[in-house]
């Protein structure tokens, strides 16, 4: 094993993947606590570091709560433009297709155009809509 360097500095995302790491490779370790550290963990952990319990506590409550609601929140945000990206996808398609009708029979009408403005105009209000309920879940 290679010696490690005692004065690096690691961060906070260092020292988590190294303590997921090491609880990977820790055969004793079985059963839930293999996939990630209780909060009676994370607990000992914080009073080595001279954390108090009860900051603690209050930390997991506040994650757990607030990372259900982020988490909700980039559903449907990511909802809401994937959705939009479809219905832009499939006007995009539709329209082109119209277009080489219209190229195709050559009557002088262009009749794609009527399609491209109404449903355009769809469009426009879905993405404006989109944008409004992306910027709102982002606040």
């Amino acid at each position: 094993m290679q010696r490690q360097d005692v004065d690096r500095r690691y961060t906070d995302e260092e020292v988590g993947e190294i303590i997921r790491l090491a609880s990977r490779l820790d055969d004793s370790v079985v059963g839930p606590s293999s996939t990630g550290l209780s909060l009676g963990d994370i607990k000992r952990i914080a009073a080595e570091l001279g954390i108090d319990e009860s900051y603690v506590v209050e930390a997991a409550t506040r994650y757990t709560v607030e990372g259900r609601k982020e988490q909700r929140r980039s559903k449907l945000r990511n909802f809401w433009l994937f959705v939009f990206k479809v219905h832009g996808f499939v006007y995009g398609t539709a329209i082109a297709g119209i277009a080489a009708v219209d190229l195709a029979t050559g009557s002088g009408v262009d009749f794609v155009q009527y399609p491209a403005i109404g449903w355009g105009v769809l469009l426009a209000w879905h993405g404006g809509f989109t944008w409004l309920m992306t910027r709102k879940l982002s606040d």
